[in-house]
């Protein structure tokens, strides 16, 4: 018998793992693009999603999440000095949403419903966001994916104001109220439904940080009274350390400026109770290491809180900023 060399059984491996991340990678079916116009009518061309909406299913919304690159600049990767990959694919569709992750095998409702809304400048621009989220290797094959494209919304807003970018950030009110209208009516718990908000910029200009805070404003208005609480909002990239987390606040990361010295001290004590509520409210989208044993979280039935993995490990802050 011909024994196998290292170099073939590394080979054998490397190629049944490929096979693996491509069968996990893929959704229940091939995800639904809406290419939008200003004018649209929401109720025609939102029919697919709305037919899909039901009171048994978990709706998750990524506002502004697609990808636009592997590997984050250096600048914002400090103190690490490794390449820090881009989180994007965990923007659109959350590790917490996959079959094979804890979240959903010990929370229950596995069937998902994700909605992502940004501006693709075409088929293939969008292709390259499915293709990144299937890279992967995760089971999504619980997920039924819906892409909207608001590329011509933005060329018809443009077309008539330039460089104001409130009338962006009303028109995605006007998108998510209609969701959100449908949930209602289809009586989604608000624990089923996620708002996350990634609209974020690594060097705002100025009317890109008008353009932040106006989409803070108006999806938070979009959200009528029972949902409130089922709006999370991107921490970013200020500062890197939560990078990969939501939070519940509504307006900029709870954690940072001048509270960040006292947070980080929270991570070198064993005993952070008395500030631990501020972990409750925010969460990690992509793969957390190690993962938490139990959840203490009762605002969603999509994941477990920071909280909770703090609770279940020793951190190690030297290798905190993806939480990873």
């Amino acid at each position: 018998m011909v024994q196998k060399t290292s170099k073939q059984k590394y080979k054998k491996n490397k190629s049944i793992k490929r096979k693996k991340q491509l069968v996990m990678g893929g959704f229940v079916e091939e995800p639904v693009i809406i290419n939008l116009q200003l004018n649209s009518d929401l109720k025609v061309l939102l029919a697919p999603i709305y037919k899909a909406i039901t009171p048994d299913k978990l709706i998750y919304i990524s506002v502004g999440g697609k990808y636009t690159e592997e590997n984050l600049e250096r600048t914002l990767c400090y103190p690490t000095t490794k390449p820090c990959p881009t989180n994007s694919a965990y923007q659109m569709v959350p590790y917490f949403l996959c079959k094979n992750s804890p979240a959903r095998q010990n929370m229950g409702h596995q069937n998902v419903v994700c909605i992502v809304i940004d501006i693709f400048n075409d088929n293939d621009d969008i292709h390259k966001s499915i293709d990144h989220i299937k890279k992967q290797g995760n089971d999504t094959s619980n997920v039924k994916m819906y892409i909207i494209n608001l590329l011509n919304v933005q060329n018809q807003i443009m077309a008539t104001h330039l460089y104001n970018p409130i009338p962006h950030a009303e028109y995605m009110k006007t998108l998510i109220q209609a969701i959100i209208l449908k949930a209602d009516e289809q009586n989604v718990d608000s624990k089923n439904i996620m708002v996350c908000n990634y609209v974020k910029f690594k060097h705002p200009n100025r009317n890109e940080h008008v353009l932040q805070d106006k989409m803070i404003e108006n999806i938070k208005a979009a959200m009528n009274p029972k949902y409130t609480k089922s709006y999370y909002n991107w921490c970013g990239y200020d500062p890197m350390m939560y990078y990969n987390c939501i939070t519940k606040s509504y307006n900029q990361n709870p954690l940072s400026g001048e509270h960040i010295n006292d947070q980080m001290a929270i991570y070198s004590t064993d005993d952070f109770n008395d500030t631990s509520h501020k972990f409750e409210k925010m969460f990690v989208i992509n793969k957390a290491k190690p993962l938490p044993l139990k959840y203490s979280n009762s605002d969603n039935n999509f994941v477990y809180s920071v909280k909770d993995i703090m609770n279940n490990i020793e951190y190690n802050f030297d290798n905190n900023l993806n939480l990873a």
